[in-house]
């Protein structure tokens, strides 16, 4: 069981093995209304830690309704709070924002601030999976305001449901809400990394591999100078270049050591990944089933976290082009620093790496930027265009889509100097001119 469901369900599975809640039925009164709904709500949350929508749905409900019956006001007043966190988790988010307002206009909500924390944590979370950013991080501020102002920072119901407190810390991390909680939430829970956690969580381990490459631990540069020390880092950046996930043992072992046959090639590999566990942390690296995999959930690499930023940009730019996409894409600017991986190897699985991800920035990021252009925004586009030309300086079809916006903008005069530039590039780098479509874009300004 996951830090977190372990920590979440601590006094709720104590309970369940000194009692097991399947026998509870035949030593409470069920037919007590009270009885009933301590029993209900209880099932509900362990079926939450274990994942059970479904069920964690069917058992909040009933504790709703035995608890209106018990006249217990705390009892039916969070025996609602459950069924919206349930409800949501089922999908049926119309009826989780009913249970929520009932929530909030019942008479102990005026009585409880700890309830208003659990109210406003289950809010953010409703708002985010029904895609509604802007209420999420309203519903977010007002939780952590209220956690940092009462001490609060306890309750089952945002750890029993998977990740639910950990997604809301990244958020309130990535928009700037009350950063120093969001990592007192963190530290104090254990909280893994969510798979959208930017470059804010506070990770164990950074990997930079795009323009330089760099290792932090805990906040701490790693200084590898020494010899010994090139063929653990050499299968580190490999696993990375190869997607950092489920990488083939024998395909690492292969292309590290070619040479080597049989035991001696498995040696080689298990003594390098033992040398790179006691380098980044021995949870850090995942071998399973012949794959070697780095944990996601608390190592981080730019690589992963561009790609990720890529495809968001993406999504939010297929219908629209509304500010989640350019925020994606300044990400995506600030993280392409150069080549991947880092250094001057001439593996051919480096090169290839690098050619995927290079095509791939440049790819999504035009795609965003032909998108400005098809609603009119000439200048943004440009803009964009611009920094993605000072990545990567080879990208004539970028180049082009510059030269095009700089002329319905009508900046004629700096398309001269755009086309030098692209010119004076390629002749150095690659001993060529540019393109026929490029020079018969630039031609159309000497026509009469």
């Amino acid at each position: 069981m996951p830090l977190l469901q372990a920590h979440a369900g601590t006094c709720i599975k104590q309970h369940a093995d000194e009692t097991d809640l399947r026998v509870l039925p035949g030593l409470l009164k069920l037919n007590n209304a009270s009885d009933s709904t301590n029993y209900e709500f209880q099932r509900g949350l362990l079926m939450l830690l274990d994942g059970d929508w479904t069920g964690a749905d069917l058992r909040m409900r009933a504790a709703v309704v035995s608890g209106q019956a018990s006249g217990w006001p705390l009892r039916e007043h969070i025996a609602l709070l459950g069924q919206a966190l349930a409800a949501t988790q089922v999908g049926e988010l119309a009826e989780a924002q009913r249970t929520l307002d009932a929530a909030v206009a019942h008479p102990f909500y005026a009585v409880c601030r700890w309830h208003h924390w659990l109210t406003s944590l289950i809010a953010a979370h409703l708002a985010e999976q029904s895609g509604e950013r802007a209420r999420a991080l309203t519903g977010l501020t007002r939780a952590f305001a209220l956690g940092r102002d009462y001490g609060f920072d306890f309750g089952l119901m945002p750890y029993c449901r998977g990740d639910m407190l950990s997604r809301l810390a990244a958020l309130a991390l990535a928009h700037d809400i009350d950063a120093p909680f969001a990592l007192h939430l963190i530290s104090r829970y254990a909280l893994a990394a969510p798979a959208d956690a930017g470059a804010r969580w506070p990770w164990p381990v950074r990997i930079r591999c795009l323009g330089s490459f760099s290792i932090e631990r805990n906040g701490q540069g790693l200084v590898q100078s020494r010899k010994e020390s090139r063929k653990p880092l050499d299968l580190l950046k490999l696993t990375i270049a190869l997607g950092g996930v489920a990488v083939r043992a024998d395909r690492l072992t292969a292309l590290l050591w070619p040479e080597a046959e049989g035991d001696a090639a498995q040696n080689s590999f298990d003594n390098a990944l033992h040398r790179l566990r006691k380098l980044i942390g021995d949870t850090q690296l995942v071998l399973q089933a012949g794959a070697l995999s780095l944990n996601p959930a608390s190592c981080w690499t730019d690589v992963a976290a561009l790609e990720s930023s890529l495809r968001e940009a993406a999504v939010s730019s297929a219908e629209t082009h509304d500010d989640a996409a350019m925020a994606m894409a300044e990400q995506a600017l600030a993280l392409y620093q150069g080549d991947c991986p880092a250094g001057d190897e001439a593996h051919p699985d480096w090169l290839v790496a690098r050619h995927r991800l290079r095509a791939s920035f440049v790819r999504h990021l035009q795609a965003l930027g032909e998108n400005l252009e098809a609603h009119g925004e000439h200048t943004a586009a440009e803009r964009l265009y611009r920094r993605v030309i000072e990545r990567e300086p080879l990208a004539e079809e970028i180049v082009r889509r510059r030269i095009q916006c700089l002329l319905v903008l009508g900046r004629r005069a700096e398309v001269y100097e755009v086309y030098r530039h692209c010119r004076q590039q390629m002749s150095v780098l690659l001993g060529i001119r540019p393109a026929a479509e490029t020079e018969a874009l630039v031609e159309t300004l000497r026509e009469p």
